[in-house]
């Protein structure tokens, strides 16, 4: 019954699985911890610029934005949001929530079309209770990479018909156009794989394909470098961008922490446990059972599901961007986050792959159960994630009340330099004045300033008389 469910009744189950990821994605969105990391930081920068009526040039606390070189797409993103729902933290996040939906259901699409029903619905589950792909940098946060999982996802469904199609060389370059203005050079790991799957599916004359999308987004590129430099009158945002987005982050450690090679390895094992595990078992699995058989005459067990094309495409995603990050001196468990959806259906082939083979031995249901068993205990961690350990803070949640405690047209004095998240709830969130300045350190006589302990992380207001 259950097996048989995805193929007879798989429209059914797809809108099951949509339900799913929107409930894990939007569950509470609003009401979960705001990090500095990179979370505050965006969110301020888009209320600014939403209220600058600036459509290009980004700032944070006024100034230009160094700290962030990138494009400004992912800002006008965020801006929407705040149009459609006001600035609050919901807001901040429900653009990241909405692109994890689609890349879901895309995901599920995908998948049918390479390997059948069964691993388009088990993918979608994989993807719709994945730690790394719902929580810090995923669809539960205001960053982002989950726009652009969205975008490098398009990319990967269009690569089939790369070659031979217009409309998809068409489409991968206005993807890789909406990608560069979203996070700039974050789109070079997912262009190579592609890069490498036209190469061994169609050789060296696969250069051809690639000729259209470069056009369009070298022309794209071009146009925001020129328009963003005529907006501020100066190129130091366009030549800091290539020089430290680009050669700085891939060639030195931006962070103090030193980086290992085995850093995505273990995000993966971690963040999107236990597929992997569940992959590495499949393919010894069928690597012995060939042995058995065949006598290393050669036979492809594992991915028989698969055409050829579908598993170069399949591994080239996989493990291109997961080498070349790794090649990288600057190492974060985020960047891998695009490549959770491809994992996913990577992890549902290997998954079938065991089912079958179990039931070579009448162990079908054990292992069916097994399956299920596992995805219980990715939504388990799901929710032990939003419950205990993301919840809005105290602190978090005094600052977002002040403008409701001290009400319309109070002016409040802060003692102390906000952090992002601080920034975040006071600046956006209440909608108070806060300007990085001397005057703001020496407020008027009857003001209302704002006071921290920075050992306790606690708050007080006091009025200067």
């Amino acid at each position: 019954m259950l097996w048989a469910l995805p193929v007879q009744s798989f429209w059914r189950c797809f809108a099951t699985i949509l339900t799913l990821v929107s409930a894990n994605a939007f569950w509470r969105l609003g009401d979960t911890f705001v990090r500095d990391y990179d979370e505050g930081r965006y969110g301020v920068a888009a209320s600014e610029m939403l209220h600058r009526h600036s459509l290009l040039v980004t700032t944070y606390a006024g100034s230009t934005e160094f700290w962030n070189l990138k494009p400004p797409l992912g800002y006008w993103l965020l801006e929407i949001s705040y149009s459609l729902f006001g600035e609050t933290p919901f807001a901040l996040r429900a653009p990241a929530a909405l692109c994890a939906v689609l890349t879901t259901a895309l995901t599920m699409i995908m998948a049918r079309r390479m390997a059948g029903p069964r691993a388009a619905i088990l993918s979608g589950l994989i993807v719709a209770t994945s730690f790394g792909f719902l929580a810090h940098h995923g669809a539960r946060s205001g960053e982002l990479d989950m726009p652009l999982t969205l975008l490098m996802f398009l990319m990967f469904m269009l690569a089939p018909g790369l070659y031979e199609s217009r409309a998809a060389r068409l489409g991968t370059g206005l993807v890789l156009a909406l990608g560069f203005l979203l996070k700039s050079f974050a789109v070079l790991p997912f262009v190579a794989a592609i890069g490498a799957h036209t190469l061994l599916t169609r050789g060296l004359r696969c250069w051809r394909a690639w000729v259209l999308p470069s056009l369009i987004v070298v022309v794209v590129t071009i146009s925001w470098a020129i328009a963003r430099t005529v907006a501020e009158d100066s190129s130091e945002f366009v030549r800091r961008m290539f020089v430290e987005d680009l050669f700085l982050r891939s060639t030195t450690a931006i962070d103090p922490v030193e980086a290992s090679i085995w850093d995505y390895v273990g995000a993966l094992f971690d963040r999107f446990a236990p597929w992997p595990l569940v992959v590495v078992v499949a393919c010894g699995i069928s690597w012995t059972v060939a042995r058995a058989r065949w006598r290393g005459e050669g036979s492809r067990v594992f991915g028989r599901q698969l055409t050829s094309d579908s598993a170069i495409l399949l591994g080239c995603y996989c493990l291109i961007p997961l080498l070349l990050f790794t090649l990288a001196r600057t190492h974060h468990s985020h960047y891998i986050v695009p490549l959770y959806p491809a994992w996913a259906i990577l992890g549902a082939v290997a998954a079938l792959e065991l089912v079958n083979a179990a039931g070579r031995v009448q162990w079908s249901r054990p292992a069916l159960g097994i399956l299920l068993t596992l995805v219980l205990a990715c939504e388990a961690r799901i929710i032990a994630q939003v419950e205990i350990r993301d919840r809005l803070s105290h602190e978090q949640v005094l600052l977002a009340s002040l403008r409701e405690r001290l009400g319309p047209g109070a002016q409040l004095y802060v003692a102390f330099t906000p952090t992002y998240s601080e920034r975040f709830f006071l600046q956006v969130v209440d909608g108070f004045v806060l300007k990085d300045a001397p005057s703001d350190r020496d407020p008027p006589s009857n003001a209302l300033v704002l006071m921290r302990n920075s050992g306790l992380q606690s708050y007080a207001l006091a009025r200067i008389r």
